[in-house]
């Protein structure tokens, strides 16, 4: 862990006992969790949300009602991110930013 994150972590620690969990943050976490979509993207969505959840701090969970994700859990959420990431960026290696950047420069 760098000493720039290391500082980090412990200014926000300091702060833990101001932070408040309100029915906004509430409402909020609970959309992403819920997000309407399709049969066919359901299982994406929840997905991305769930990695989403794993960038945060352990002490966090505890704190919004979670329990901490464990390492199996954290380790097949970056595998499956990790695939799925595959034939996307294929996808968008051939996209209208590629296609700007060959018409610019050739």
């Amino acid at each position: 862990m760098g000493n720039a994150y290391k500082g980090t972590e412990t200014a926000i620690k300091n702060y833990i006992s101001e932070l408040y969990f309100g029915e906004r943050a509430k409402s909020i976490i609970h959309l992403l969790e819920n997000f309407p979509s399709n049969l066919r993207s359901n299982l994406f969505i929840k997905l991305i949300s769930r990695a989403g959840f794993l960038n945060l701090p352990d002490w966090v969970y505890p704190m919004i009602g979670k329990t901490t994700p464990s390492y199996l859990e954290r380790l097949a959420i970056k595998k499956s991110i990790y695939l799925i990431a595959l034939p996307v960026r294929k996808a968008l290696k051939d996209g209208v930013a590629a296609h700007s950047l060959r018409r610019v420069y050739g």
